[in-house]
């Protein structure tokens, strides 16, 4: 290659082009526009990186500082440790955009292929007020009560996890204090003897 065949991007008179550097430093595609073959691979490069970086939707609205990313393989392992957790980071990463609910990845954390398997663990709130069907919580229950926060009548009771039946909350719903335990079955504080 010629000074001449290089119109957009001439050599610099005292030394190789910065470029280069910067574009696999930041983990980008080095192409050249003057080589068939080049092109296609960098479009592809370019294309499986945008695919990569467009985000994966998680499949409930997370708690966004729960979020943990394990993977199979990443793009520099030297830098970018797969096994173990994978950083919060947009250099070398990943990142939660919690309004589109997706993950992104970044750097030398970015997947290593397509097919690279991915395991995300998070945690994610549970609306104990709505039930899922639209119905109110425990609303058949005959210890439904329409002004308690937790739909049963009483401290010591609430809506099971389910939404259908008031039981008795874990500890009686810390009413016993540290003299009594609490007798689930009967929802009561029973007296410790020593």
């Amino acid at each position: 290659m010629t000074e001449g065949t290089r119109e957009f991007n001439p050599l610099p008179a005292n030394g190789p082009q910065r470029h280069a550097s910067v574009v696999n430093a930041t983990g980008g595609v080095l192409g050249s526009i003057l080589d068939t073959a080049s092109i296609g691979s960098s479009m592809d490069a370019i294309i499986a990186d945008t695919i990569g970086n467009a985000g994966y939707k998680t499949l409930k609205p997370p708690i966004g500082a729960s979020i943990k990313v394990a993977m199979e393989n990443v793009r520099d392992p030297a830098v970018c440790k797969a096994s173990g957790d994978i950083p919060r980071s947009t250099v070398n990463g990943f990142d939660f955009d919690g309004s589109a609910r997706t993950l992104s990845f970044f750097g030398a954390c970015r997947p290593a292929s397509e097919s690279t398997q991915v395991a995300v663990s998070y945690q994610y709130w549970v609306d104990a007020v709505k039930s899922p069907d639209g119905g109110i919580p425990c609303e058949d229950d005959p210890k439904y009560s329409e002004t308690e926060p937790d739909h049963c009548s009483g401290p010591l009771l609430g809506c099971n996890e389910a939404g259908d039946q008031c039981v008795c909350k874990p500890n009686c719903g810390d009413t016993c204090g540290g003299a009594a335990r609490c007798d689930m079955s009967s929802c009561r504080c029973i007296p410790i003897i020593n």
